[in-house]
Order: structure tokens, then sequence, then C-alpha cells
């Protein structure tokens, strides 16, 4: 079996302190990730897989999954005289998932499949003493 892993991650977070008791905070953050696979299999090795076939001589199966996730979210925090915080949230991710599996029988068959995931989520969050959720899909 062989398998080049590959995933990166890139973050970024800049703040500001605008007063006292006032900051707004950005962040964002970047993530691939791919995960090939490859192996194949003799009847020699695994008698018990090939028991009834004679014609099938070799397994062999290669597949590659990848994902995406990106996000952008900024928050803004507010300490009021009488110490109540408010932090008011909002943002946007996109996610995207894609899995391509090929499994071969040889020397006939051949099996194909494929599977492709995406989101998009946008929100907006307020939180303090009386507020309220607000979710924007």
């Amino acid at each position: 079996m062989r398998n080049k892993y590959l995933t990166s991650l890139q973050k970024l977070r800049y703040s500001h302190k605008m007063a006292p008791n006032k900051a707004p905070i950005l962040t964002g953050h970047f993530l691939v990730d791919q995960k090939p696979q490859d192996y194949q299999n003799n009847r020699f090795l695994f008698p018990e897989l090939f028991q009834t076939q004679d014609s099938i001589q070799h397994v062999k199966q290669k597949s590659m999954d990848r994902s995406m996730d990106a996000a952008l979210i900024g928050n803004f925090y507010s300490r009021s005289e009488a110490g109540h915080l408010t932090k008011i949230n909002a943002g946007i991710n996109y996610k995207t998932h894609h899995l391509n599996s090929q499994f071969n029988l040889l020397l006939d068959e051949n099996l194909m499949s494929s599977l492709h995931c995406r989101g998009f989520n946008l929100f907006f969050k307020l939180y303090g003493r009386n507020a309220r959720k607000y979710f924007l899909c």
C-alpha cells in the first residue's frame, strides 16, 4: 500500500484595541487535505478471497480523498461601564469534500464510485445580556 498524504493548514488572526473596553478580532483559516491510497493483492497471498473465482488473479484499488475548508470570522467585543460583555460574531465558511475510488478485480471487472459534497454557511451571532442569536443559511 502506498500513501502520499498532503495536509496544509494556514491561519490568520488580527486584533486591534480600539478603546480600553472595545476590540475587534478577525480570524481566517484555509485547510487542504489530500489522502490518496493505492494497493493491490495477489490471490496467492489471500486464498480465502478468491475461493470460487479462477479468472480473478489480483485485486487493485486506487482512491483519492480530497477536502477543503475555508473560513473568515469577525468578532467584536465590548464591555459596558457596568461590566457586561457584548460579543458580535459574523462570518462565512465554505467546505468541499471529494472522494473518488476505483476498485479492480483483475482480469475482467472494474467498479468505480465517486462522491462530491459542498457546504456553504453564512452566520451572524449577537451575544450579550438580553441578546438573541441570528443564523443566515
